[in-house]
């Protein structure tokens, strides 16, 4: 009772030991344990008080939560279950069991008992979060979003939950909503990881988002306080050349290329960047230099062979273009470059 549990825990194993079956040793012993995050031992003096006959509300709640922290969750929800026979109206045993159903995957089940939660206790922030992540999993987007966003009015939300919220926008092609939020989880953690910081700027590339994605660039400039690694710099300078480009300054764009490959000759971002520009001027001979020089580097060697082939197709140099398309396709099997090579070998079964 004043909280010295290394002593309590002292006369209590030397009561057990003189009498083995004292339940009540084992169930004080067991709450000592949790209160120290010992939850393995816990478990071991909870199994035995439910084994004496000791199996009430309290002791199937201690354990399902103790299950529940080893991420035992179909045995945390077994004794959750159990616990709401002796205590149904119980918040942490329902919001116990609720969270163990989302994680043994019974997204309906789960979502219906956060419902009742919810009903009850709206301003919990935790009921509309986790039951955001039960829609997730149905697939149910808007009303992920909606919880969300309710969920962002109860509390100030995590950069986590912005972050996830902005991709949720992203997908729904919500793009302006998606760059407030991501531009709110940034400044709610201006010392987050760099790659969770880069991951945004990542999509929104990917998208086609560019002034969206100019806009996160110059917050992570101005608000993130955690360094980059020189792989990650250099990403941020080639996605910076590329925003230069696709602003319409071409020269500055291709100057900041070439700074960047006289400094990463190898860098395959780069090297792809270059060549796409190129092969779009129709500078076929810069294009396939730089395609080739890709096709030297592991991750981008794929791309880069699809990069010679649409530079041959564009001189019309079919059969070039296959070969590149058949070498790519021995280092690995894709449907759409299998698709790719039909359609040329259609144009020269024509010819």
């Amino acid at each position: 009772m004043q909280g010295n549990y290394s002593d309590a825990a002292a006369y209590l194993n030397a009561a057990r030991k003189k009498f083995p079956d004292f339940r009540r040793a084992h169930r004080n012993l067991a709450l000592i344990y949790i209160q120290q995050d010992r939850y393995e031992t816990a478990i071991k003096h909870l199994l035995r008080v439910i084994e004496l006959g000791g199996g009430d509300g309290q002791s199937y709640s201690m354990l399902g939560y103790a299950y529940l922290t080893q991420e035992k969750y179909q045995s945390a929800l077994s004794a959750y279950q159990l616990a709401r026979m002796f205590l149904p109206d119980s918040m942490d045993v329902r919001r116990g069991e609720a969270q163990c159903l989302l994680m043994t995957q019974q997204f309906g089940a789960a979502i219906a008992l956060f419902d009742e939660l919810i009903s009850e206790h709206p301003n919990e922030q935790d009921y509309w979060l986790f039951q955001a992540n039960g829609y997730l999993s149905q697939n149910q987007v808007q009303d992920a979003i909606a919880n969300l966003e309710i969920a962002h009015t109860i509390a100030p939300p995590s950069a986590s939950s912005l972050s996830l919220l902005g991709d949720l926008y992203l997908n729904q092609e919500m793009h302006a909503l998606a760059l407030n939020n991501y531009q709110a989880a940034l400044k709610q953690d201006p010392t987050t990881r760099p790659e969770q910081a880069l991951k945004p700027l990542r999509r929104l590339m990917q998208t086609g988002l560019f002034d969206a994605a100019r806009t996160y660039l110059k917050l992570i400039d101005s608000n993130l306080q955690t360094a980059l690694s020189p792989t990650q710099a250099t990403e941020k300078a080639v996605i910076s050349a590329q925003l230069t480009i696709e602003s319409g300054d071409l020269e500055q764009g291709l100057d900041q290329l070439q700074s960047l490959l006289n400094e990463h000759p190898l860098n395959g971002a780069a090297l792809l960047l270059m060549a796409d520009v190129q092969l779009e001027r129709e500078a076929y001979e810069e294009a396939t230099f730089y395609f080739e020089r890709a096709t030297s580097v592991a991750e981008v060697q794929i791309d880069a062979l699809v990069g010679l082939a649409r530079t041959a197709v564009a001189q019309s140099k079919f059969q070039s273009a296959l070969k590149h398309l058949q070498k790519s396709q021995r280092i690995k099997q894709r449907p759409d470059i299998a698709q790719f090579m039909a359609s040329i070998e259609k144009v020269i079964a024509a010819q």
